[in-house]
């Protein structure tokens, strides 16, 4: 078995001792030598404000003029830490790209070419975050990853609530009620925590309060409000990204990268399925129509996302669902037919824990994802009748990626990300509409009041 390791810890410490031909020698089993033009950390070589490059040989005949410290990042990137005693326009912490030939992981050659990006600190980004259920929590810790995020305040229903959760993992301010959280002027962007039926509203609140909005999974509960968050965002100018934290994990990321690479020849085949164990109270927002209760939009968009990053939308939609005396699906079968012959088999479950695992499929090889694929840190590639297994651990549950992502957007002057367009975001919804019509799960008007939310993988 061959083990590819990639990690996304802080960066190493430099050798004493050991000039900068002698750290990259150390350090090359986790390098991954980039060609110009690719995606490192998470950014693209145009997204920086500037960039100096030289060989390694030019590097290495004036080795006191920089020091190095080597460390894994994302990918299998190098990362590193660069100061300059002599020249003050190269300033600390700055990222590095190897521009090797093969573009393979390998050893570092003295004739590659070092870029040195030299892009500007950018400005703290001040995070609010609404609602105080058991997601808004897990974000909350995993924000304290982020380099840059500020924890600004809370908002929710009650003044109580806000306070409470503020104090608990350490916001600056706490407000009573949607509209004063969205008219604090020390906050950026507002992550929309709530229970899916009041996405909508809350997110509205915020965009009309002039904040950028990442905004819970699923948007809404139908692809027209959906629409309509986009189209009141994109009048004022503000970033709005559904948070499909799945979609930012750095494993998702390099298996959508590989596939599309055909590392596994054409897809032919999406497995996946995500399944809670049973019974829940009839009192339980999943259970409760009025609060988009269901399997689907819960657990579902999890399977739906993966078969739309690997093979886009579908051409023909077939869907089965057990109802619960409520409305709502309890146990729903999806089978999805792509015009590439390609077919999704995906399922969602609130009566049992099913094996949430997934497999992506191809005419060469096939790429196994494990248990809570939806928030993965390795995976398996089988080709050829080679076995790979590609780790890429990383602190926290995941979450702090897609915040990492807004904050690359927001520096750059981006109202919506790439790796989770509102165009996409319409697709699905406009998908999980018609699965919902052919299942019969028909949404009541959300009541009014603080819902019983629960703790479920959201």
């Amino acid at each position: 078995m061959l083990r590819a390791a990639a990690g996304l810890g802080r960066p190493k410490a430099a050798v004493p001792g050991m000039d900068l031909a002698g750290q990259v020698e150390a350090a090359r089993r986790d390098v991954t030598l980039f060609r110009p033009g690719d995606e490192v950390f998470g950014l693209r070589r145009a997204a920086f404000a500037e960039y100096v490059s030289a060989p390694v040989d030019a590097l290495v005949a004036k080795p006191s003029n920089l020091t190095f410290e080597a460390a894994a990042a994302t990918g299998g990137a190098l990362m590193a830490l660069l100061g300059s005693a002599r020249e003050g326009r190269i300033r600390p912490r700055r990222r590095v790209l190897i521009n090797g030939v093969s573009g393979g992981v390998g050893t570092v050659a003295r004739s590659d070419t070092v870029a040195i990006m030299t892009q500007s600190v950018p400005r703290p980004v001040r995070w609010g975050i609404l609602g105080t259920g058991g997601i808004a929590a897990t974000f909350a810790s995993d924000l304290k990853l982020v380099e840059g995020a500020v924890l600004a305040a809370v908002g929710s229903r009650t003044a109580e609530a806000a306070t409470t959760f503020a104090a608990r993992h350490g916001f600056a301010r706490a407000h009573g009620s949607w509209a004063d959280l969205a008219a604090d002027d020390e906050v950026d962007v507002i992550y929309v925590a709530t229970p899916h039926a009041f996405h909508q509203a809350a997110a509205a609140v915020c965009i009309a309060g002039g904040k950028h909005v990442l905004c819970e999974k699923p948007m809404t509960l139908d692809r027209p409000s959906s629409a309509t968050l986009v189209e009141q965002a994109r009048s004022r100018g503000l970033f709005l990204m559904e948070a499909m934290w799945m979609r930012c994990n750095p494993v998702i990321r390099r298996i959508a990268a590989l596939v599309a690479d055909g590392a596994i020849g054409e897809v032919t085949a999406v497995h996946a399925d995500l399944g809670l164990q049973g019974p829940f109270p009839a009192t339980h927002r999943l259970m409760d129509p009025a609060l988009g209760g269901g399997a689907l939009l819960d657990l579902g968009v999890y399977p739906i996302n993966l078969a739309h990053l690997i093979l886009g939308m579908p051409a023909s939609v077939q869907a089965w669902a057990h109802l619960s005396p409520e409305g709502v699906d309890q146990n729903t079968g999806l089978l999805l037919g792509y015009p590439s012959g390609a077919v999704a088999a995906l399922s969602c479950s609130l009566v049992a824990a099913t094996g949430n695992a997934a497999t992506i499929t191809g005419t060469t090889g096939r790429i196994q994802l494990p248990p809570a694929f939806f928030m993965p840190r390795t995976f398996t590639l089988h080709r050829g009748g080679d076995t790979e297994v590609f780790d890429l651990d990383f602190p926290g549950k995941g979450f702090q990626f897609e915040a990492e992502e807004v904050q690359r957007c927001l520096a750059a002057g981006e109202v919506e990300s790439p790796l989770m367009p509102q165009a996409t975001t319409l697709e699905i919804m406009g998908l999980l509409d018609a699965i919902r019509e052919q299942i019969g799960v028909r949404y009541q008007p959300p009541r009014s009041g603080q819902p019983n939310s629960g703790r479920t993988t959201r």
